[in-house]
């Protein structure tokens, strides 16, 4: 009975000590797979105050978020987005 008592105290203490000390060292990982995402060779990973995308050309954009998608060599055109090329007219 003696036996089972300590036994039960050793992991309680084991249970308290790493619950105390994991949260201060673990990472967050919700807030860290956001950041993490990886996009295939075709697409840019782009930071947008609304999230991160990974975004390609033909893509459905609005155009109000044009200055958003310059960051990243797109503009929106007739609702798709089109990769910047070249210089602007008149430059």
């Amino acid at each position: 009975m003696k036996a089972r008592f300590a036994a039960l105290v050793v992991f309680a203490a084991a249970v308290f000590v790493a619950g105390a000390i994991s949260p201060a060292q673990a990472p967050v990982v919700g807030a860290q797979s956001a950041y993490a995402k990886t996009c295939s060779p075709k697409f840019v990973h782009a930071e947008f105050p609304w999230g991160h995308r990974c975004i390609r050309g033909g893509q459905f954009c609005k155009k109000v978020r044009n200055p958003e998608y310059h960051k990243y060599g797109f503009q929106c055109v007739n609702g798709k987005l089109r990769k910047q090329t070249g210089k602007k007219k008149g430059t």
